[in-house]
């Protein structure tokens, strides 16, 4: 079911990460969250960016990565702001 799964959503996350990269222009793109990372590594490896270049020459593309963070991302950061309110500001 993953593969199918996978072929499915891949037209959706190709546009994403082109949308991304074209009006970002981030130096990297972070699959994580509550990604397993299997899956992520599988997802990374698929994604596939435009070729069509104005001048024959493109921009650099970002990086694809997997989150490197341990637990919950979104709840550490959460948890941070007050730190951040009270000490960085």
């Amino acid at each position: 079911g993953v593969e199918l799964w996978i072929q499915r959503v891949l037209p959706a996350l190709n546009r994403t990460i082109n949308a991304l990269a074209g009006l970002v222009d981030p130096e990297a793109i972070v699959f994580g969250g509550q990604l397993p990372l299997p899956l992520g590594r599988l997802l990374i490896d698929r994604v596939r960016f435009l070729d069509i270049h104005r001048y024959g020459m493109g921009p650099d593309r970002p990086k694809l990565v997997l989150a490197e963070t341990n637990g919950d991302a979104s709840a550490i950061g959460a948890a941070l702001v007050p730190l951040k309110e009270r000490l960085f500001e």
